[in-house]
């Protein structure tokens, strides 16, 4: 399989989850699949965009899906997972607890960068992602809900965890069978898996793709996951970057 075969492009999401939300049948045969393991997290009222993190944080990659969802006319929905590990090797989770501040750009083509620990990684390193403390005392998960709130104080997120059925429902099948199957009639997951680094390709490859395949079998069509980031600079550290705003929140937290 391809690496553009388990893309959709924005467009072709926006025309086929408006057509397959309508699809009776294919209801029918999810409900049927789920069985008792059906998930009491889903938005099925309406089609949405999906954006699936350890921790929801306002960075700049958050402010891009915002603009996604905006342009494909849905209404969003935030999954977590806190029951993870949090470990500093993964850059994603390793942002959570060391974040970056965005000032512009910078000499020889760089950018001004600020970084920031809110962790203390040698005493939080290893703990469940919803165990972690911050430097002041506060839960990470609540720490970033909170600079999260504060950064878009109109919005009324729509914010899920779902470890429990996630970790239940992996034990099932393929380790990603049950999750992507949340994403065949109701939901456009948004997201970029990487097939170049190391650590991630090992994941895409063993876990991802073989699951990825299955749910295909199974429904008839492919999970629709749209790149949330652009190609080209997907893997560029400052999609995990935060701006000022932010920034005067966070230190204000700290105090």
């Amino acid at each position: 399989m391809k690496k553009e075969d388990i893309y959709t492009s924005l467009e072709d999401a926006k025309n086929e989850i408006k057509r397959r939300h309508k699809d009776v049948k294919l209801k029918k045969k999810l409900e049927k699949f789920w069985g008792e393991n059906k998930p009491d997290f889903l938005c099925d009222d309406r089609p949405r965009s999906v954006l699936s993190k350890p921790l929801i944080t306002p960075n700049l990659e958050f402010r891009y899906f915002l603009d996604i969802s905006k342009d494909i006319g849905l209404d969003k929905c935030l999954f977590e997972y806190h029951h993870g590990k949090f470990v500093g090797k993964n850059q994603e989770k390793r942002h959570l607890g060391k974040m970056f501040f965005y000032h512009g750009p910078g000499k020889k083509n760089g950018c001004k960068i600020e970084p920031l620990n809110i962790v203390n990684f040698n005493k939080e390193e290893g703990k469940k992602i919803h165990e972690v403390e911050t430097i002041c005392g506060r839960k990470m998960v609540d720490f970033h809900h909170e600079i999260l709130s504060k950064r878009f104080p109109e919005e009324n997120f729509n914010t899920k965890d779902i470890s429990e059925w996630f970790n239940k429902t992996r034990e099932l099948d393929h380790y990603y069978v049950y999750y992507l199957s949340l994403f065949i009639r109701d939901h456009v997951l948004f997201e970029n898996f990487l097939f170049s680094e190391k650590e991630e390709s090992k994941f895409t490859l063993e876990k991802f793709l073989p699951s990825f395949k299955k749910v295909a079998e199974i429904f008839g069509v492919k999970p629709l996951i749209v790149p949330l980031l652009p190609q080209e600079n997907e893997k560029n550290n400052l999609w995990f970057s935060y701006d000022d705003d932010v920034q005067k929140n966070v230190k204000n937290m700290l105090l």
